[in-house]
């Protein structure tokens, strides 16, 4: 029908070789859910992916990752921003992803958070998606 796609090469050195080695391209996973793009601006915190969410008995949550949150009288209680995987820094939840590729499901990573000005190393271990 003369339609054509177009693939990055580099993401096609990134992913065909484990398509062909294991059949099956598998992403690892954090365990997390993060915030619309605009939302490190909203709450006035360094570029990176804002925490809304950390998933039960995921690796997040058993490396103490904390999300965004509501107080109960309607204040923003201060989480995580990961602005770095092994020292490779992350701007938006596409550069988290990219760099989440690079490894496989049981790789330790050390993400870089940010939570209320303070900087911080975190060793997370990535688990299978649920």
């Amino acid at each position: 029908a003369g339609i054509g796609f177009a693939i990055p090469v580099d993401e096609v050195n990134r992913i065909v070789p484990r398509l062909i080695r294991d059949g099956r391209f598998v992403r690892p996973a954090l365990g997390v859910s993060t915030g619309p793009a605009g939302l490190n601006q909203a709450l006035k915190v360094p570029p990176g992916v804002v925490l809304v969410d950390v998933g039960r008995g995921g690796p997040a949550e058993r490396a103490g990752l904390q999300p965004f949150r509501r107080g109960q009288r309607g204040e923003i209680v201060p989480g995580d921003v990961i602005t770095a995987i092994n020292d490779q820094p992350v701007a938006d939840l596409d550069g988290m992803l990219a760099q989440l590729e690079r490894f496989q499901p049981g790789d330790s990573v050390t993400l870089t958070v940010w939570r209320a000005g303070q900087t911080r190393k975190q060793a997370v271990t990535l688990a299978k998606p649920d």
